[in-house]
């Protein structure tokens, strides 16, 4: 059984407590100064051992001991506060695991001013001096034994090294100042330097946020606890207080910049949704807390990120924690900015598949996408605009009764540059997402704004034989709207019952003239260049249009059409002397560095077109010396006779 209090004997000699001294420290000095070791002491004083002072036994026994009232003892004492894992320190309340009695840490300095242990070197998350700006020393330079609680003499390492001459690692101001900061939360000093937002906060609870925030905002990976962060150094404690203080310090700007730096890393987190996916472990955090003014002023911060950024309202509008700060933030919901993808599809009447198309065809940007697990979010002017355009739209079916024409028609004109403004509006969708109203009507205004002003007298035909002649020659309907366009072939007159292109009527003659002119000297149609090169005709009129083969006024040259078969080849005509497949040949030619200008691949084309030079059959040539090129075909630079006989389709 312990001794009980009045078979102890006080000490000959009391020892008196210093200011700011720790109650372990204390023990020390009282042992070293009736001649025995501190184990001896705390087992007398009933206390397990000195570095067990935070316990809620009562000091009774010690004061005893010491000749000391209780109430002297309590003040150096680390007692339990009305507070889960609280207890005080220095004037203040702190979690316990801030307080560290693993190790004995010290300013040789202050011991040099005064040899007596500071309460404060206790503290977990000081890492010097803000006294002397110094590192807090707790090894022993001579035997490398870390200084403890179990020996006898506070001055002096169990090898006789004395602490006070120990040379201590001088730190920047900036830690200093940290330090200080850490001290005053910690203790109780002067708060003045924080900020209006965080009067309200508890200083003990602003000295976790600030470790916390320093976690942060260094990118910590590992457990957010005070023991884990003090195992990885004083370097590293260093670095996270001063960048958590400073975030206190500054309230809130490092803060907001943070969560834009987490918003903008969302991508990186696969598996994740909502908030958590946009904030990452910070939404955790902030929950865990609990209620409290620590996390309401957390909460402002992330309201006023909310406010300044739309998109983050849509990627945490479905949190529990972050939705009424969401809610709030629009108080007017036609004012944001920035709707998610099914907002956008009730404002649209589209599906979700739709949207996307629209995504993907180019008509609407999504401003945020961090992938699976987040809201879309688009831009609502944009949204409206398209809104807006749809209005004036009209699908394919709705454009041919517009034009008069028949779907196919209405396709060509679509393709060619007769229309102005955007007529299309998606790329390659024109047919399911609609054409611009306003460019059809703007392309018959055109046309009907060529009439003469005195109208003719007879001899009139109408636009679909006026088509059918052009048809008959091998040109098309944009052939004919842009000899009208370019005023070679004027309207004579309008025939108000008819619609579209119908309305228009021509002077028999002024087609026949215009026909005329484009049959004569060496110009050839679309139709008779393909039969004369032994090609389809939508493969050549694909070939004019990406300017491989060059169309004039009224068709193409036969000067071109020799220069495009002497310089030109197909991958068809190759493979046919080689005796393989279009496919073969074509991978053959690209592993020898040989690559189409057309085809496929290259600009949407129906078959592969080679440069003659390219794969030609010289020394060094691409095709040279395969087994079974045939020689005996026609030299490719007889000229080709023109054949005007055949009518298209024939």
């Amino acid at each position: 059984m312990p001794a009980s209090r009045s078979s102890v004997v006080p000490f000959p000699s009391g020892t008196v407590t210093r200011s700011g001294e720790s109650l372990p420290g204390y023990l020390l000095r009282l042992a070293d100064r009736v001649g025995t070791d501190a184990v001896r002491v705390a087992g007398m004083a009933g206390l397990r051992q000195p570095g067990c002072a935070v316990a809620s036994g009562g000091l009774e026994r010690l004061a005893h001991l010491a000749s000391l009232p209780t109430t002297s003892l309590e003040a150096l004492a680390y007692r339990r506060a009305n507070r889960f894992a609280h207890h005080h320190f220095l004037g203040g309340v702190i979690h316990r695991e801030m307080i560290d009695l693993s190790v004995r840490r010290s300013c040789p300095r202050c011991l040099q001013e005064g040899d007596h242990h500071r309460a404060w070197w206790d503290l977990a998350l000081c890492t010097a001096c803000p006294l002397h700006g110094v590192r807090l020393a707790f090894q022993c330079p001579v035997c490398r034994r870390k200084t403890g609680w179990t020996g006898s003499d506070l001055l002096r390492c169990r090898c006789g090294s004395d602490l006070r001459g120990w040379n201590p690692t001088a730190i920047e101001a900036g830690e200093a100042s940290t330090n200080a900061r850490v001290l005053s939360l910690a203790g109780g000093g002067d708060l003045s330097w924080l900020p209006e937002a965080l009067s309200t906060c508890d200083p003990g609870d602003l000295l976790r946020l600030s470790m916390c925030l320093g976690l942060f905002l260094v990118g910590w990976q590992k457990e957010r606890r005070v023991e884990t962060l003090c195992a990885a150094g004083a370097n590293v404690v260093a670095d996270v207080m001063g960048k958590g203080i400073n975030a206190v310090e500054d309230w809130p700007t490092p803060i907001a910049a943070f969560l834009e730096r987490e918003q903008q890393g969302a991508a990186s987190r696969p598996g994740r949704f909502g908030a958590r996916k946009a904030l990452g472990p910070f939404q955790n955090w902030v929950r865990d807390l609990g209620p409290g003014p620590v996390q309401a002023v957390l909460l402002a911060v992330v309201e006023a990120s909310i406010q300044s950024d739309p998109v983050l309202r849509l990627q945490v509008h479905r949190s529990r924690l972050f939705a009424q700060q969401a809610k709030s933030s629009c108080v007017q919901h036609q004012q944001n900015v920035m709707v998610n993808l099914g907002e956008a599809a009730s404002v649209l009447g589209r599906s979700h598949a739709s949207m996307r198309r629209l995504l993907a065809d180019g008509l609407l940007t999504a401003e945020a996408d961090g992938g699976r697990g987040m809201p879309i979010a688009l831009p609502r002017d944009a949204v409206a605009l398209l809104a807006e355009a749809q209005k004036n739209a009209v699908l394919l079916v709705g454009a041919a009764a517009i034009l008069g024409v028949s779907k196919a028609r209405v396709l060509l004109i679509l393709s060619s540059d007769l229309l102005r403004g955007e007529p299309r509006l998606a790329l390659g969708q024109a047919a399911r997402l609609g054409i611009d109203r306003g460019s059809l009507r703007r392309l018959l205004a055109d046309l009907e704004a060529r009439l003469p002003e005195t109208a003719p007298s007879g001899g009139l035909v109408g636009f679909e034989f006026a088509a059918a002649a052009f048809r008959h020659r091998g040109f098309d309907i944009v052939a004919l709207l842009r000899e009208i366009m370019e005023w070679r072939l004027a309207p004579a007159a309008i025939a108000h019952e008819a619609t579209g292109l119908k309305r228009l009527r021509f002077r028999h003659a002024d087609v026949a003239a215009v026909l005329g002119r484009l049959k004569k000297g060496s110009v050839a149609t679309v139709q008779e260049a393909a039969r004369t090169l032994g090609l389809k005709w939508e493969v050549v009129a694909h070939l004019t249009r990406k300017g491989i083969l060059r169309i004039g006024d009224g068709g193409v040259d036969v000067a071109e059409i020799q220069r495009f078969h002497r310089e030109v080849v197909s991958g068809s005509e190759l493979a046919r002397e080689r005796g393989t497949s279009p496919r073969a040949l074509a991978a053959a030619l690209r592993e020898r560095g040989v690559h189409p200008i057309s085809g496929p691949d290259v600009d949407g084309g129906r078959q592969n077109f080679f440069e003659r030079d390219a794969c030609g059959r010289g020394n060094g040539s691409a095709l040279h010396r395969w087994p079974s090129f045939r020689e005996d075909r026609v030299s490719i630079a007889q000229p080709l006779p023109l054949d005007h006989t055949k009518r298209p389709g024939e």
